[in-house]
C-alpha cells in the first residue's frame, strides 16, 4: 500500500471503515473479487467499463450520475482526501450507485491497450474482442486498464458520466480504488 492510503498491516484506519479502498493496484482489484466470491459463494468482480458507464448514466444518457447540470453536492470533488461512500445521496445514478463520480477513481476490468495514444480496443465496445481477458497483454506486456469516475483531486468541471482514463496495472495511488460488481 502507498504510504499515504493509511493503511498498516492490513487494516484500514480506524476512522475510516466507510471510505473507499484506496492505494490498490488493478491486480489487487481483481483478487479482492475473487476472494469475496470464495468467501459468499456468489461470483463477484471489478464492473466492464460498459457497466460502470450504464450505472453512472442510467438508460437517459445523463451527463452526471445525478442529472444534466453540475451540483458540487452530488459528489466528493476538488477536496483533499476521501469521504464516507454515503456521504453525497444527492449524486446517486438511476441505479441507486452513489460515488460514481469523484471521491476515487475506480477500476474496470476494460482493457484501453499497449500504448497511451490510442486504444487497442476502440469504440464501439465489443465485450467479445480480448479487452475483457484479464490476462490480457501482448509479449508479456500488461496493458494499461481503463478507469472511471475521477477522484477527489478532480475539478468539477472534468467530472462527467463519460469520462475515462487509463493506468498501468501496477499502478497505486491513494485517489485509486474499486467496486464490485455481482454476476446474477
Amino acid at each position: 500500500m502507498p504510504k499515504d492510503a493509511g493503511w498498516f498491516l492490513r487494516e484500514p484506519p480506524a476512522d475510516r471503515l466507510d471510505h473507499p479502498v484506496t492505494g490498490v493496484s488493478w491486480g489487487d482489484a481483481v483478487a479482492y473479487g475473487r476472494w469475496l466470491s470464495s468467501q459468499t459463494g456468489r461470483h463477484y468482480r471489478l464492473p466492464t467499463e460498459a457497466e460502470w458507464e450504464k450505472a453512472a448514466r442510467g438508460t437517459d444518457g445523463r451527463l452526471y450520475p445525478w442529472g444534466p447540470n453540475w451540483d458540487p453536492t452530488g459528489c466528493n470533488a476538488a477536496s483533499a482526501a476521501t469521504t464516507p461512500v454515503t456521504a453525497h445521496p444527492a449524486g446517486a445514478s438511476p441505479y441507486r450507485c452513489e460515488d460514481m463520480l469523484g471521491n476515487v477513481q475506480e477500476w474496470t476490468s476494460t482493457a484501453w491497450g499497449s500504448g497511451r495514444d490510442a486504444p487497442d480496443y476502440p469504440y464501439p465496445y465489443r465485450a467479445d474482442d480480448g479487452r475483457e481477458e484479464t490476462d490480457a497483454g501482448h509479449a508479456g506486456q500488461a496493458l494499461l486498464r481503463l478507469q472511471r469516475g475521477g477522484s477527489y483531486r478532480s475539478q468539477g468541471e472534468t467530472l462527467r458520466s463519460t469520462a475515462r482514463g487509463i493506468s498501468a496495472p501496477d499502478s497505486k495511488v491513494p485517489w485509486r480504488g474499486f467496486r464490485v460488481a455481482m454476476t446474477i
